[in-house]
Parts: C-alpha cells; structure tokens; sequence
C-alpha cells in the first residue's frame, strides 16, 4: 500500500501572515487541515470580525483576536468569549447553523500570565463563559460541547475556526478519560469546553465522525510525561476508543489524520508510528506546535467517514472527503 499523501513542511517559525499560496505552502498550525478546505472549496485566514466561507451543507466560520499575546488574562478571558459571541450569532444566520467542529490555535499557548494562569487557562475561562451562555448555563454543557483542536503557535494572534452543519454532531466521549468538560480545577479555573469527537450523520448513508486532538491524557491525567514512544501509543490507544465509542472502529479508520509534533526532532518518529499503525490513512499533516500542558509532546485529530452497509453496519468508506464531497454537492 502506498504511504499516506503527507502534507506540511516542518518549521516551528512559520508565522501567520502568508494569505496566498498552495497549501503546501502556507502555516498548517494557523488553520484547519486539508481536508476541510476540500469541503467549502475555497480559503481565507480569519478576519477580525467573523467571516463564513462555503455555500453547501458545510460552512466554516473563522475570527481572529489581534495581539492576542499582548493581553492581560483578564483582557483575554473578555476578548474570547466575546469573540465566540460574535461567532455565534454569524453562525445563527446561516443555514448550517450548527458549530459540529472547533480549532483554536492560540500564541504562546503555555505562556504565564501571572497568578497562576497560563494562557490557554485565560482562554478556557472566556471559552467556558461563552459556552454557558449557548448552552443556558454551565450545568448544560453535557451534549453541547462541539470537539475541538486547541494548539499553541509561535505568534501574537489567536485564531479561532468553527465548521458548521445544518443538522447537529453527536458528541462522542472516550469511555478512557474524563470529559474534558468536567476536568477538575487541577488545569485551571474553567475546564476546556469540548468533546472527544463529534458524529454529524449525512446524506446516503454516510456518517462522517470529527475527532478532535487526542493525546497520552488517561483518566484527566497526563500519562507518561516526556515519553514520547509511550505518549504515542497511548495517543493510539485513545484514538481506539473515541473511534470505538462513536462509530465501531478504530484509528486506522481515519481517512485524514494531522499530527501537531512539539519538537522538529520527533517529527520522523511521529510519522514513522502513525503510518505504521494507521496504513489506510489517506492523508498524514504534520504540523509544529505547542501542545496545552508542557509534558505532551504530540496530539492527533482526525476525519473518519464510514457508510451504512446491510443491516446498518458501518463500514469504513474508502476515499471519505471525496465521498462527502459528492454527497455534499
């Protein structure tokens, strides 16, 4: 079997101003991966206020907080759940008004903001705001959560993305780890507001399930802290379950994977161990970034699409963004 299409160069100075060129070309880190890109059929980096791109079934919604690195926590906390506000009510005029997916890709995402707050912690607390209000208080976050992706890169603006639908994802939880939603304050004052993966059921039988970015997290703990081998076969492991939990399958149904790699020095090892382990994926990124807690050195999301076959088994489809691309028109 041929190896997967491998996109990305590996360059942990890629910065976020390039808004033109192939997407070999430009900062994988700063935006969603190639296959959503296949399914609106077009491409921008986010605006200050939101834009939606895409006139199908599927629409991405994407804003930007300018120096967002420049912000005190407070300003931060303020600035996000604003920003998802906005998000929120572009997403309620559109007829995919469903957010099934997030990537929030944040500067200097373990930088100390003081007072025992990193920056992605600042993040959480206006993302969990945000998210209380949608959901009519933060007792109702369980089945409102999108999954989501939330990684660090090395520049001063945080970008947000949302992929919508016009009917809602099921959310999908590791039977592994405890919901991210319910973390204890151990990782910060507001836990991460997401779900493992998302399944959006689709036309002629296909469901597509978006896996958000999965690391060696048992239980809420980090599991075998610097480790990378380790870190990357509880990854794996992980990876089973959620795939397991939402359609019966396992990792090496991804039809697209992306690896976000923390060191330029693992970054073979990493490609080594996925295309070992997942010899069906279609497509493998590669992309630089810092993960949320400092211990992790590697994160893996993923797109899986299966179709209904007799008696409602599910069924890895071959060629998945293809397949939803006709399915979506």
């Amino acid at each position: 079997m041929e190896p997967p299409n491998q996109v990305g160069r590996f360059d942990p100075e890629q910065q976020p101003d390039a808004r033109r060129g192939s997407p070999r070309e430009r900062s994988l880190t700063l935006e969603p991966p190639q296959w959503v890109w296949d399914l609106i059929g077009e491409h921008a980096l986010p605006e200050d206020a939101p834009i939606a791109l895409g006139r199908g079934a599927l629409r991405l919604v994407s804003a930007r907080i300018r120096d967002a690195r420049g912000m005190s926590a407070s300003d931060l906390r303020r600035a996000t759940s604003a920003t998802y506000g906005a998000l929120r009510r572009t997403i309620s005029r559109e007829r995919s008004r469903f957010p099934v997916r997030f990537w929030n890709m944040l500067p200097h995402i373990q930088e100390s903001m003081g007072a025992g707050l990193d920056r992605y912690m600042a993040f959480n607390l206006g993302r969990h705001d945000a998210f209380s209000d949608w959901a009519g208080g933060a007792d109702e976050l369980a089945g409102v959560v999108p999954t989501a992706t939330g990684v660090g890169h090395h520049a001063d603006d945080l970008l947000v993305y949302a992929l919508c639908a016009e009917r809602p994802a099921v959310p999908v939880e590791n039977p592994r780890q405890q919901p991210a939603w319910r973390y204890s304050e151990r990782f910060g004052p507001a836990p991460p507001c997401f779900a493992r993966a998302g399944r959006l059921e689709l036309a002629d039988g296909l469901v597509a399930l978006f896996v958000g970015g999965t690391a060696s997290v048992r239980g809420e703990d980090s599991f075998a802290p610097d480790d990378l081998r380790e870190q990357i076969a509880e990854t794996f492991r992980n990876l089973d379950a959620v795939i397991g939990a939402g359609l019966g399958g396992d990792a090496d149904w991804l039809t697209d994977g992306r690896a976000y790699v923390l060191a330029p020095g693992d970054v073979e090892e990493v490609r080594r161990a996925v295309t070992e382990r997942m010899p069906s994926l279609e497509r493998l990124e590669l992309c630089p970034a810092d993960i949320c807690r400092p211990e992790l050195r590697v994160e893996i999301e993923g797109l899986v699409v299966a179709r209904r076959g007799a008696g409602g088994t599910l069924l890895r489809e071959p060629h998945g963004v293809a397949a939803l691309c006709a399915a979506l028109g």
